[in-house]
């Protein structure tokens, strides 16, 4: 199963520089419609992107500074802003990064940004930005410079404006690869077997477009495309349907039909016997549509939902505890109990009755500005977060 397939073999110059540049603008001017007059934006604006690049222009002449004393300038705008296009669920996130940097808090950005570029919370960066350029030259799939570069800026501007804002002709007139990468050919790839493989492209995809799966499906003889219509970078393990097809081709090396189509999951509903069950926690309840996916529980996948509890992490457990175990729910990991972030539940009769429950103590809250005076979660609490999902 190749999911978010890249086959720039055989790509013009044009191609190479134009492809995912489209595809980012073109999610780019999706996000702001969405955003303007969209109550569920938390970005309020009437015009997306004159207030976007407006802030850009107030982040590279004044940078925030966040409480550790990291700088947020226009650039991390930027990483951020891509970051959360390669996924619809972060769309909610970016817009109140967005929010709370225009108020002159940039923890949101930092926080994108950083998932990016692979940062831990040490400071270590993961090797894929170093790496990437190195394979792409050595490979030889990289753009060498376009024969008429003043054209190719134009064309750029005007397909592209927001990806190439700043760009210049010198952009487009080589190759950024050095010796000994000069002269290096592609490889030519060819397939004649007949596994069972199956290409997923998605039709809103920014970072790989569509075009290079429908050319990777026509150069593997025998597979099978399939196209997902949502938004983001990639679908399998995030979306029901491709999911499915992935785990057919796994287990039982079935393919799917023809012309296979896959459409975007729909929030998931508030189960039927959720509100018996998850009641009393003792806390100020936040909306999982504002904090889903910031959390790592997007909505098409979870239903969830956040409280602000007073206390430690400790104690909160030793409450939130209680309250499940009165409403007849049997902890799954008992032993593990004050020791790991996250603890399960399930109802002994009824498994599909299954809660897990998680715990983000003030400290972690700190660190990103979401609590006291910075953040929407008040100050001395620990964030629960108690989740359901499909077992099936």
């Amino acid at each position: 199963v190749l999911d978010s397939a890249f086959d720039p073999a055989g790509d013009t110059p044009e191609e190479d520089a134009l492809t995912q540049a489209v595809g980012f603008d073109e999610t780019y001017n999706r996000f702001g419609a969405w955003c303007e007059g969209n109550d569920k934006c938390a970005f309020t604006t009437t015009d997306f992107n004159a207030d976007w690049l407006a802030l850009e222009k107030e982040l590279d002449k004044n940078s925030i500074v966040t409480k550790s004393g990291r700088f947020v300038n226009h650039e991390v705008l930027d990483t951020a802003t891509i970051q959360a296009f390669y996924g619809e669920s972060s769309w909610p996130t970016l817009a109140k990064a967005l929010q709370n940097a225009r108020n002159g808090k940039g923890a949101g950005l930092l926080a994108l940004a950083d998932e990016y570029n692979g940062r831990d919370k040490k400071g270590r960066y993961a090797t894929s930005s170093d790496s990437r350029p190195i394979i792409n030259c050595a490979s030889g799939i990289v753009d060498k410079g376009s024969k008429n570069p003043a054209q190719m800026l134009k064309t750029a501007k005007e397909k592209a404006p927001w990806y190439y804002r700043d760009a210049e002709k010198s952009w487009f007139e080589e190759s950024d690869c050095g010796e000994p990468y000069d002269d290096v050919e592609p490889i030519a790839l060819k397939y004649s077997g007949d596994a069972s493989i199956v290409v997923i492209g998605g039709e809103k995809d920014p970072a790989t477009p569509f075009r290079w799966a429908e050319k990777m499906s026509k150069n593997l003889k025998g597979s099978v495309l399939v196209k997902f219509t949502g938004e983001g970078h990639g679908s399998v393990g995030s979306n029901v349907c491709t999911s499915k097809v992935a785990r057919k081709v796994f287990v039982n090396k079935e393919l799917p039909t023809v012309g296979k189509e896959c459409g975007v999951d729909v929030p998931l509903t508030e189960p039927t016997w959720w509100a018996s069950t998850i009641r009393n926690v003792p806390g100020e309840k936040f909306s999982r549509f504002d904090f889903g996916s910031y959390f790592g529980f997007p909505i098409e996948e979870f239903y969830s939902e956040f409280f602000a509890v007073k206390g430690d992490v400790p104690t909160t457990r030793t409450a939130v505890l209680s309250v499940m175990e009165k409403r007849g729910l049997v902890n799954l990991a008992p032993q593990n109990d004050g020791i790991d972030a996250y603890i399960f539940f399930e109802n002994p009769s009824k498994v599909d009755e299954f809660v897990g429950i998680g715990f983000y103590s003030e400290a972690d809250l700190a660190e990103y500005e979401l609590n006291g005076n910075d953040g929407p979660f008040p100050g001395g609490s620990t964030l629960v977060v108690v989740y359901t999902y499909p077992l099936d």
